[in-house]
């Protein structure tokens, strides 16, 4: 009986993992299936509040990995073609125009730069901060039920975390 008992359970676990591996390859074939079509999705609501986000090649650096002084990257950035340059609390971000993105991430990759982060996104214009534990966690919800449904590609919110 343990026999059975051991290969049914290594069937539940192959089973549970053929389900996940089977989602990530739906989400890509979607995300494939939108890239492909002209002009995007075809959702009513695609864009409703996208007149409130910026797109921009986004590329964040780690201080800790980084070892440069700030004005030094910030010199380098800028030269490859970034539109702006950010020192946060343990990171610097860069910033470029959509169609710069790549032609600055290589460049930044060339001079050994380790990216923690480098992808094209949407950035808030303005962020809202939540200070109501039951808002916060009302938005979290919201989050976590958008990134676990396989028809949902990208979320972009402007919640100050």
């Amino acid at each position: 009986m343990s026999g059975h008992s051991k290969f049914a359970n290594i069937k539940h676990k192959k089973e549970k993992n053929d389900a996940a591996k089977g989602k990530i390859f739906t989400k890509i074939g979607k995300e494939l299936a939108v890239a492909v079509k002209e002009g995007g999705s075809s959702d009513p609501a695609n864009n409703s509040v996208a007149f409130m986000f910026d797109k921009k090649g986004q590329i964040v650096i780690a201080k800790e990995e980084c070892g440069r002084d700030a004005d030094e990257l910030m010199m380098t950035a800028l030269d490859a073609g970034a539109a702006d340059f950010n020192e946060e609390e343990d990171s610097y971000e860069v910033l470029t125009e959509p169609e710069d993105f790549s032609a600055v991430r290589q460049s930044l990759e060339s001079e050994g730069i380790p990216m923690a982060a480098a992808e094209v996104t949407m950035l808030p214009q303005t962020y809202v901060e939540l200070t109501d534990e039951k808002d916060i966690a009302g938005i979290q919800k919201t989050l976590d039920m958008l990134d676990d449904d396989d028809d949902v590609q990208n979320v972009y919110h402007n919640w100050a975390e």
